[in-house]
């Protein structure tokens, strides 16, 4: 048996550049992976098989035919790559919220890729993986490592950033969707792109001093989705209203939103207060 973590994916800043040709949009964004994730196993199976477990998997399921569910995709390209069809009994255990913006789908392909690999004993060098992925989508390259990065381009152009200091966070997501595809739909990426990219310092330092650089950044969907969704502005006010928070910001395209806070103290205070509060809302302590 082989367990992979597929950790939420969280873009502390994301800066839309510009647009190709072919619609897709360019960005600059720093990526972490904390301390909360899915989980995948893999066992042998005469077939490749899915189960899903864990709070979301009903809404998994809802989303799409089993077939177009990401962790098979990923499956039936390691089993392409490798020239035959081989079995697998795959368990996905669903502990994210589904399409939240915390890149939880993509996570999911890039742990399922991992494993299989392992399970099926092919070890194709990084660039080959890192081709693989870029199939499933721009974010699992990014979700391959699970490590903090710069991601440039569409999000497949991958770079290691400075330092990036320990830091507690809240995840909150209010449990309302938001559609990806309206979202970008409804961007002024040219207005977006005037503002260009954010010069990233030589070292993030302290958790405060990081936090000082996150306010000068911003995320170019946040606008948009807030329109679209406006209790994601409820959730942003209500973490920079409790003690401690130095920045709030929504992740992705959203709903999901963290706040970075100064000590574990004041992220556990926040934590019982805003559950609390908003009993609907799934909310996680975590660190980076």
């Amino acid at each position: 048996m082989i367990t992979e973590k597929a950790h939420a994916k969280i873009n502390l800043f994301l800066h839309i550049t510009g647009k190709r040709q072919d619609g897709m949009h360019e960005m600059q964004s720093l990526a972490i992976f904390p301390q909360v994730y899915d989980t995948v196993t893999v066992k042998r199976g005469s077939d490749l098989s899915l189960e899903i477990t864990g709070p979301f998997a009903d809404d998994l399921w809802k989303a799409a035919d089993i077939e177009d569910n990401l962790v098979i995709k990923a499956a039936r390209l390691v089993q392409g790559a490798l020239g035959k069809d081989r079995g697998a009994a795959i368990t996905l255990d669903k502990q994210l919220p589904v399409a939240s913006g915390l890149g939880g789908g993509s996570a999911d392909a890039a742990a399922t890729l991992r494993a299989l690999m392992q399970h099926w004993n092919y070890h194709p060098d990084i660039t080959t993986v890192r081709a693989i992925a870029a199939q499933l989508g721009a974010d699992v390259p990014v979700c391959l490592a699970s490590q903090p990065s710069v991601m440039r381009g569409i999000g497949t152009q991958l770079s290691l950033p400075p330092r990036v200091p320990y830091m507690h966070m809240l995840l909150i997501n209010p449990g309302k969707p938001v559609s990806t595809k309206k979202v970008f739909e409804s961007l002024n990426w040219r207005y977006a792109a005037k503002k260009g990219e954010v010069k990233l310092p030589s070292d993030f330092g302290t958790v405060r001093k990081h936090g000082n650089f996150l306010k000068k950044c911003r995320n170019d969907l946040e606008p948009v989705a807030m329109r679209l969704q406006p209790e994601i502005k409820s959730v942003i006010k209500a973490l920079e209203g409790q003690d401690g928070c130095l920045v709030a910001r929504m992740s992705g395209s959203g709903a999901s939103c963290f706040g970075i806070f100064k000590s574990q103290a004041t992220t556990r205070a926040a934590y019982e207060v805003l559950s609390a509060q908003n009993p609907k809302w799934w909310i996680k302590a975590t660190t980076s």
